[in-house]
């Protein structure tokens, strides 16, 4: 919190570069195999895989109009783009996943939490990952919305044969 507070007050920043992919060894190998706890990941995310530990983090930083951004690439132990030989192979991608790994959590965070105000940046990896997860999100909500379900789900409503 000091940190968001002296770059936007002190240094006038609008927006701040974070860390949205942190990794720490698999809960479940360290406590079945804590020897091998180096060698697992668990990716999570600042924006909803850590309860409510960030609220006032995104409330402060609607209060300062200042936008968190990532810069975060997917790649490495525990991620799709794991190539121990090829750095090209790792790299092609990866801040587009990256980006969109934030973006996914950061929409169900706004919408739990109620920080729908708060504005977020995606630096690299080029737009078509955003376009298709704005679509996937549509259309994710078109056909699990409540009535969707109750229309759709509904024994009710099945034809029998």
């Amino acid at each position: 919190m000091a940190e968001l507070e002296f770059v936007v007050n002190e240094l006038g920043l609008k927006a701040i570069v974070m860390n949205t992919q942190i990794h720490l060894p698999h809960p479940d190998v360290v406590k079945e195999a804590p020897h091998l706890a180096q060698f697992s990941t668990a990716p999570i995310s600042p924006a909803i895989d850590v309860g409510d530990r960030y609220d006032k983090v995104w409330a402060r930083c609607v209060e300062l109009e200042v936008a968190p951004s990532c810069h975060n690439s997917s790649r490495g132990r525990g991620s799709l783009n794991n190539s121990p030989t090829n750095y090209v192979h790792n790299s092609l991608g990866s801040f587009a996943k990256g980006s969109e790994f934030f973006a996914v959590r950061c929409s169900w965070a706004a919408y739990q939490n109620g920080s729908l105000t708060l504005k977020y940046a995606f630096l690299e990896g080029g737009p078509g990952w955003a376009a298709a997860l704005y679509n996937s999100l549509f259309e994710y909500f078109e056909k699990r919305n409540l009535d969707a379900l109750k229309r759709n789900l509904d024994p009710a409503n099945s034809i029998s044969t």
